[in-house]
């Protein structure tokens, strides 16, 4: 209803509050997993999704640590700088989820 919300977003979105997994959405809608990530975390920097559904507190710790080192322009530094078990969705999941 008068959304200025891409369409295309609103399917991941859609799918995701159906119970799938991003993999599943990714898979189902032949985007990458990436791209899936991307449009759920402007849903978390709407506040309509919680950055805790998709990253555990402690790594959520360990992102905003480094982006208050690092800034917040560059997800390579940010993911150098970051255990490896981090991945890129993680970390901008988190960074949506710091916008204010």
């Amino acid at each position: 209803a008068g959304s200025k919300v891409n369409s295309t977003f609103q399917v991941s979105l859609d799918l995701y509050k159906q119970g799938k997994t991003i993999d599943a959405i990714a898979e189902e809608r032949k985007l990458s997993k990436q791209t899936i990530e991307s449009h759920l975390s402007y849903f978390v920097a709407e506040g309509e999704l919680l950055v805790d559904d998709f990253v555990p507190k402690d790594k959520q710790e360990l992102i905003s640590e480094a982006a208050g080192l690092f800034g917040v322009i560059s997800l390579k530094t940010l993911k150098e700088n970051l255990p490896e078990e981090i991945n890129y969705g993680e970390i901008r999941m988190v960074l949506a989820s710091m916008k204010e």
